[in-house]
């Protein structure tokens, strides 16, 4: 469902709060990727302290799986993915180049960036929107884990 904004102050906004989201995500499981990849090399270390990096992989593991839960929600009064790309739909006049601008007037690289369109192509963006519903299987199993695990 599109959140409303009023300026492209308010879409910036929605854009730094839900990459924040994906990018702790990601890090969170590199992290965890990484420590899993060292348990042989250092096995006698783990070993002496299972205990610690038990619980510290299952809560990485976690932090992850709330991120994800958060980001491909579809409650419609939260912000997630979904609801970010169909309000980019209806606000799409932000990504013209006079808006763009005015978007990032504090970037040392908005005049590079500026050189080509920065318009979201229709046609990929209603993919991209059924990519991130529920109707997409690995999302849906998102929803069940944030409604039944997670959440409640």
């Amino acid at each position: 469902m599109e959140i409303q904004i009023n300026n492209a102050d308010e879409l910036n906004t929605l854009l730094d709060e839900l990459s924040v989201e994906i990018v702790d995500a990601n890090i969170y499981h590199r992290l965890y990727n990484s420590l899993v990849e060292s348990i042989q090399d250092y096995a006698d270390a783990f070993a002496q302290s299972n205990t610690f990096w038990r619980f510290t992989l299952d809560a990485l593991n976690d932090a992850v799986l709330v991120r994800l839960c958060r980001v491909f929600d579809q409650e419609s009064n939260s912000l997630n993915l979904y609801n970010l790309l169909e309000t980019i739909r209806a606000n799409i006049h932000y990504f013209e180049e006079n808006h763009f601008r005015e978007r990032l007037k504090g970037s040392p690289f908005v005049s590079s960036l500026a050189e080509d369109s920065r318009i979201p192509d229709k046609s990929q963006l209603d993919d991209d929107i059924r990519f991130v519903s529920k109707h997409n299987p690995a999302v849906q199993k998102l929803i069940i884990w944030r409604n039944n695990i997670i959440a409640h």
